[in-house]
């Protein structure tokens, strides 16, 4: 039987002082059995209150049976960090601990990583996301079972290996980046099949970023759109669309590759992308400055379907870049983009209609913008470059 304390035996009204204790409660007129501290067959809340106190004596001794001698100390040895979750979950401690061995016996089952990537792999090319998203997030799978070896079981990767896998980028962008891929692969590992308790990845915070965005100059641009006349006819104005689309309009370069004649509202004029072609999950809406509506007057108007033919996307890029006489090294990744956000905030200074039409946050906006070292004179010559008056001929 447990140690009886001394403030347990100075306790007037308590009329049995080992586990579990009892007690009379003169204003309810009634006897209190209390085995709260203790978790065995049958218990439901670990009080008592019973009138008779025989009765109440004879339910003290079927407890104890019932618990016997192994677990009178119940909070001998414990942590005291392990009794406050308890509490504050609402559980005896020896349901969480109950619940842990659970958690853990499901674990060893211990599914091996290339197992897990395969069923990946399938859900994921199943699924009816944009492809490029997906082969983007296999190939990083790709490069972390690679990295941990397909034979090794799930759960025995730990939150250190996990942090030393992710610091082998050499910026904080990519960082994030493998971050937000592995965390979709262990979600899916935890969520959809249970094959591990927890992502700790989860629990590796992101790596914060100062990015001084990249822009095109006046003539690079002025060379990129000419270029696209020199385009076989096919890809000529595809090309015209897909640059203006980014310098005059501000669209991601996935996005422009995404979207639909629809997208584009001629009598309201205006284009609007819905969540399922934006990087955040959102719509908006960008409207057509008098620049961007003069540029897509040269295009052929389609009706439905892509603006842009996704196929041999690398090699229409290349040859559009030869066609202007830009190196490989002057190609900037979002350079249209980036362009448009810091050619836009010098002309308007509106944070927030920038946000809008860019689809970022404001925070994300101040970042990338308000410290651009375009000038204002810069900015008006961007958005002053007008089509030739007669379509050029190769």
């Amino acid at each position: 039987m447990r140690r009886v304390r001394v403030k347990d035996k100075l306790n007037p009204n308590r009329i049995r002082f080992e586990f579990p204790t009892v007690d009379y409660l003169p204003e309810l007129g009634t006897f209190l059995v209390d085995a709260r501290a203790q978790q065995y067959p049958g218990k439901k809340s670990g009080k008592y209150k019973i009138k008779d106190r025989e009765k109440a004596l004879a339910k003290a001794d079927e407890i104890a049976a019932l618990v016997g001698d192994t677990q009178t100390t119940t909070s001998q040895h414990i942590p005291s960090e392990l009794i406050a979750e308890c509490k504050a979950r609402g559980l005896c401690h020896f349901e969480l601990i109950r619940k842990g061995i659970a958690a853990y016996d499901d674990t060893t089952q211990k599914t091996l990583l290339g197992e897990a990537h395969a069923e990946f792999v399938r859900f994921k090319e199943s699924s009816n996301l944009d492809p490029r998203s997906i082969r983007s997030v296999i190939k990083r799978i790709n490069h972390f079972v690679a990295h941990f070896g397909a034979a090794t079981p799930l759960p025995s990767i730990s939150l250190k290996q996990l942090e030393e896998y992710l610091n082998l980028t050499r910026s904080a962008g990519n960082f994030n980046t493998w971050r937000q891929h592995v965390n979709t692969f262990l979600n899916f590992c935890v969520k959809k099949h249970r094959w591990i308790s927890e992502n700790a990845i989860s629990r590796i915070a992101q790596k914060p970023t100062c990015i001084d965005v990249e822009i095109f100059t006046v003539p690079q641009i002025e060379k990129l759109l000419r270029a696209t006349y020199t385009l076989d006819a096919a890809k000529s104005p595809m090309m015209r669309l897909y640059v203006i689309l980014g310098v005059f309009a501000g669209l991601r370069p996935f996005e422009a590759e995404r979207l639909l004649w629809e997208d584009i509202c001629f009598e309201d004029e205006c284009i609007n992308i819905s969540k399922k072609r934006t990087k955040t999950k959102r719509p908006r809406s960008i409207p057509f400055d008098s620049t961007f509506k003069a540029w897509l007057a040269t295009i052929p108007r389609g009706t439905s379907g892509p603006v842009y033919n996704q196929k041999n996307h690398r090699n229409q890029l290349y040859q559009l870049r030869d066609a202007a006489q830009m190196s490989r090294d002057a190609w900037i990744q979002d350079g249209l983009r980036h362009t448009y956000g810091s050619a836009r905030w010098l002309l308007d200074k509106d944070l927030d209609k920038l946000a809008r039409h860019m689809g970022n946050s404001p925070n994300i906006c101040v970042g990338y913008y308000l410290s651009t070292a375009m000038s204002k004179e810069t900015a008006r010559a961007i958005f002053a470059i007008m089509p030739p008056a007669e379509p050029l001929t190769v």
